[in-house]
């Protein structure tokens, strides 16, 4: 599958983590409310709106069994922010050839915090899940991951700063059925390597 690094403009200002309910740091004008999946993991299906009408659809559960493992007792890793915009009519010019498109995040962080404070830490994992990525599924052509980061201050370590992992994907069809067909694929994709990049996170 496709997939780049980029850097994305923000705010400038870091999201704190845990975050208050409030404006989305990537995009203004956007709502977003914090739950603790680590304590909460039975909120998964109710809190995560945006995919709630279509839990029809594999992608879905994909989505939320994904959310489940990151954030439980088995993974290094941790989320605090997921999104989705379901399909629409495809605007991305280089995918011209499918008529639809939908779009989602997912943001990533190491469970021990300090981790995150390490210099080159978590741009390490997006290099090494930039490779991973690429060498997955090299004949999906309908998906593609964008990878960047953005700051985020721990409140439990005196608001100390460090980049957050931000998970971006597209994927494109026909029509819906084929667009949240893809979207599963681009998932299961970045679930792999999440579990992947979660062992070896813990033996770094």
């Amino acid at each position: 599958m496709k997939v780049y690094i980029r850097d994305r403009p923000h705010s400038g200002i870091p999201r704190e983590h845990p975050y208050n309910s409030g404006t989305d740091v990537l995009y203004p004008g956007r709502v977003v409310n914090y739950v603790d999946f680590k304590a909460h993991p039975e909120m998964i299906p109710t809190s995560c709106e945006d995919f709630i009408p279509y839990e029809r659809f594999a992608a879905v559960r994909v989505l939320y069994r994904l959310l489940e493992w990151i954030n439980g007792p088995t993974s290094s890793l941790e989320s605090n922010d997921c999104a989705f915009w379901p399909a629409h009519e495809n605007r991305t010019p280089v995918f011209a050839g499918k008529a639809m498109e939908c779009s989602g995040r997912l943001m990533v962080f190491c469970r021990d915090l300090r981790l995150n404070l390490v210099h080159g830490r978590i741009e390490r994992l997006r290099e090494q899940m930039f490779s991973r990525l690429l060498a997955i599924d090299p004949t999906f052509e309908w998906g593609v991951v964008e990878l960047h980061l953005c700051p985020q201050a721990f409140r439990e370590l005196d608001l100390q700063e460090a980049p957050e992992l931000v998970i971006e994907w597209w994927t494109f069809g026909d029509d819906e059925e084929e667009v949240m067909r893809t979207c599963a694929r681009a998932l299961l994709n970045i679930e792999t390597t999440l579990h992947g990049l979660s062992k070896d996170n813990t033996q770094a």
